[in-house]
């Protein structure tokens, strides 16, 4: 009886050890970020989109007036550095829920990012598309 008892766990244990642990989306940079751009005193809001490729990071920012591609992007550990094509630079740090730094170019500023979880696009594992909310007027 015991040594069934313990090969029993023996064989669950070896089957944990054998799976693999979804990876956490917070781990990453990847997904839907919102925020602020603050320069010269003015605050503009933006939408940055991070994903990685097969030949590394690239994303595209969202003024609300443009949206342009993102160059040079690099993320390493918890640093993040990405420009636009006007040479404006960001650089900062990021965390599961936040992005946070400074700009540097033509013009100089900081910004302030939070992660979108509501995103339909945003990493979740599983990627599910929101449901249609479909509003009905007079």
């Amino acid at each position: 009886m015991r040594n069934t008892l313990l090969i029993g766990v023996v064989a669950v244990l070896a089957g944990c050890a054998g799976s693999k642990a979804r990876p956490d989306p917070n781990d990453t940079a990847a997904g839907h970020w919102q925020g602020v751009v603050v320069r010269g005193g003015f605050r503009q809001g933006i939408t940055v989109v991070l994903e990685r490729g097969d030949s590394g990071w690239v994303g595209v920012l969202d003024s609300g007036h443009e949206i342009v591609p993102l160059q040079h992007v690099t993320v390493g550990g918890d640093s993040i550095h990405f420009e636009t094509p006007d040479e404006l630079a960001f650089d900062g740090k990021w965390d599961a829920t936040s992005m946070a730094g400074f700009l540097s170019g033509p013009t100089t500023g900081s910004f302030a990012l939070s992660r979108d979880t509501l995103d339909a696009f945003a990493l979740t594992g599983d990627l599910q598309p929101r449901r249609a909310v479909w509003i009905l007027g007079h």
